[in-house]
């Protein structure tokens, strides 16, 4: 789970959500005392405590799109589960939870497949390539219009894959990713967290992205793109340092 400081924009990991057979908890992770501005959330106020409940905690289930909505069974299609066997804990997985300007999103960890570790992801930061240019590479690119964003989401194909570049000069982070789709034109970046995380493993070659499924504009711009990673190795498990541990522990 990560919380954005609405300010500096900054986006920090805060939390774990999980699902243990049919049980939910929920754990802040140690260093969430040490995201600027960060506060506890509603109803999970001691930052050491591990929660626990026999159904989704109020605070997340609330983030999951109500099947009295008309648009639920286009919603879950876009987000590419079964209509007739999504769970709350599945759509909260597969759409991040986010809602209009929250500052809250979860995401899924990296399962493993074989040799290879995978994880299902919304790409970020799609619309403010409309409002600024971005320096990669050897070139910059962006400030698009709406039609020439719009055209480039189009024109993206499932199984498509995209490239994983640094980009120059951002402002708040230093291992800010773009993604480039087959013309090495931006379309977004990769979520902050998991850009850290895998840092080192993209310039060794060993992370690759590929395009799902490209949802219309009304999902929303957080919904837009689903792409699947592949990191096809790792030197050590992921998400084991002490940055990763539980405050509890």
């Amino acid at each position: 789970m990560t919380w954005q400081n609405p300010e500096l924009r900054a986006i920090y990991p805060v939390g774990v959500l999980a699902k243990d057979e049919g049980q939910f908890s929920f754990a802040y992770l140690r260093k969430a005392s040490d995201a600027q501005g960060f506060r506890p959330f509603a109803g999970f106020d001691n930052m050491q405590k591990i929660y626990r409940s026999d159904r989704l905690f109020d605070f997340f289930e609330s983030r999951v799109l109500s099947a009295k909505r008309p648009d639920f069974a286009e919603y879950v299609t876009k987000l590419d589960l079964d209509i007739d066997h999504a769970t709350p804990w599945e759509l909260l997985v597969k759409s991040t939870g986010k809602t209009k300007g929250d500052t809250v999103q979860l995401f899924p960890v990296p399962r493993q497949h074989g040799d290879e570790l995978r994880l299902p992801l919304l790409i970020a930061g799609t619309r403010h390539l409309m409002s600024k240019k971005v320096s990669y590479l050897e070139q910059e690119d962006g400030k698009y219009t709406p039609e020439e964003l719009e055209e480039l989401l189009s024109g993206l194909l499932s199984g498509e894959e995209l490239e994983i570049v640094r980009e120059h000069d951002n402002a708040t982070s230093n291992v800010a990713r773009l993604t480039l789709q087959s013309s090495r034109r931006p379309i977004g970046y990769l979520p902050e967290w998991i850009a850290e995380e895998v840092d080192t493993l993209i310039d060794q070659g060993q992370v690759k992205l590929f395009v799902k499924r490209v949802n219309p504009p009304e999902m929303g711009w957080h919904l837009r793109v689903l792409a699947d990673l592949v990191i096809s190795s790792a030197d050590g498990p992921m998400f084991a340092s002490d940055d990763w541990s539980l405050a509890d522990q």
